[in-house]
């Protein structure tokens, strides 16, 4: 097992190794006897104490990796120094992070072929931990991340607006064909809760990492009203249902009621600025037709 310790650092050795049932656990540490104060950039010998990092790595075989890293502590000799005392800087991981640059890397890929939401899912699947605000951290923190990772993910956000032009044509095609029936059932309204949703989380994912003073924020915290209320499991829209006639004499032209799919999102949601913006700019509306028109003013702004 050394080997997995050497791909992370040649300097680093296997101290101890633990497989249990749920994860593997290695403990390692530097073979480097010095480290430099990251303040000054003196040379340091004289160890004040030692303490261990758990640092969450990349699974093996299905399994949680864990990293407990001896951590040295340094006294800085430099008296123009501003610190007594510094930790030493591992490579593989940042100075103050849970997990190690590939492991990030890794998450970073996935996230970018998914909404955060479905990204975190399929990393716990693999013994991953994150949460979707941990991925919207890790983004926010490395806007141009793609480059870093040797091209790989291609441009992030075209990644992110095909993600939701793709969902915006599958809830539009699910809609239409449903809407064609004269009975609904409790699958179709399913399917269009699923797509609705899906449609509304690519939205966000996007929208959340547009930076503009174009950006409408009063429509964005309406879908993200309309969002919360889905994840806590609320309808957040209902099939309106003709009602009506043909009267005599007939009127040109003539209008028949269609069947609409509308926002309906009824609970207490904490911000009220949220519901208020809800209410004002989705409720009782057309959902394709305002996520189609949120998705072109999205379009038309700058990407970052």
């Amino acid at each position: 097992m050394d080997f997995i310790v050497k791909d992370l650092d040649n300097n680093y050795k296997l101290d101890a190794f633990r497989n249990k049932a749920d994860k593997i656990i290695f403990e390692i540490s530097s073979e480097i006897s010095t480290a430099n104060c990251p303040y000054c950039g003196k040379e340091s010998k004289r160890i004040h104490s030692r303490y261990q990092r758990e640092i969450q790595d990349l699974p093996i075989q299905g399994k949680k990796v864990v990293l407990l890293v001896s951590t040295r502590k340094f006294f800085c000799d430099n008296d123009a120094c501003c610190k007594r005392t510094f930790s030493e800087r591992h490579t593989f991981v940042d100075a103050n992070g849970k997990r190690t640059k590939r492991l990030e890397k890794n998450i970073l890929f996935t996230s970018s072929q998914l909404s955060s939401i479905n990204a975190s899912k399929v990393l716990k699947n693999s013994n991953v931990d994150i949460s979707k605000s941990s991925i919207c951290v890790l983004l926010k923190k490395m806007p141009c991340f793609e480059k870093k990772c040797m091209g790989i993910m291609g441009d992030y956000m075209n990644n992110l607006m095909y993600a939701m032009e793709h969902s915006y044509s599958e809830m539009k095609i699910e809609i239409d064909q449903i809407l064609k029936k004269t009975d609904y059932t409790t699958e179709d309204e399913n399917s269009i809760f699923y797509a609705v949703g899906k449609c509304l989380h690519a939205m966000l994912d996007y929208a959340e990492r547009i930076r503009s003073n174009d950006l409408d924020k009063d429509t964005l915290d309406a879908f993200k009203y309309a969002n919360n209320g889905l994840k806590h499991g609320i309808e957040v829209e209902t099939i309106t249902k003709p009602t009506g006639g043909i009267t005599f004499p007939i009127q040109f032209p003539l209008e028949i009621p269609v069947r609409r799919i509308i926002w309906k999102v009824k609970w207490d949601a904490r911000s009220k600025r949220q519901e208020e913006m809800y209410l004002k700019h989705l409720d009782g509306k057309d959902v394709v037709s305002t996520c189609g028109e949120f998705i072109e003013r999205l379009k038309k702004l700058k990407k970052v």
